[in-house]
């Protein structure tokens, strides 16, 4: 899995995701989209806010995959917050 978020990763910075200064949140569910359908998958639904793609097997669209994605780095972002109190 580590090798696969490494790859995407880098085949997101190829296409010109500048993934120093892309904030986290959106990342991690461009990451996410990209794990479903591939890197150029997750690259449009980061690109375009209203891309819905092609949906896998389950009828999970990679839009549903980018949000759960970042919504899954907010709450354990949040989680360490209330953590740290």
């Amino acid at each position: 899995m580590d090798m696969l978020l490494v790859s995407n990763t880098d085949d997101l910075e190829r296409m010109g995701i500048d993934v120093e200064n892309t904030p986290p949140e959106q990342l991690a569910g461009d990451l996410w989209a990209a794990h479903l359908r591939g890197s150029k998958v997750g690259y449009n639904t980061l690109k375009n806010p209203n891309s819905r793609g092609d949906p896998d097997a389950n009828g999970t669209s990679p839009r549903a995959y980018f949000n759960r994605g970042r919504n899954a780095y907010l709450k354990a972002v949040n989680s360490q917050s209330e953590e740290d109190v």
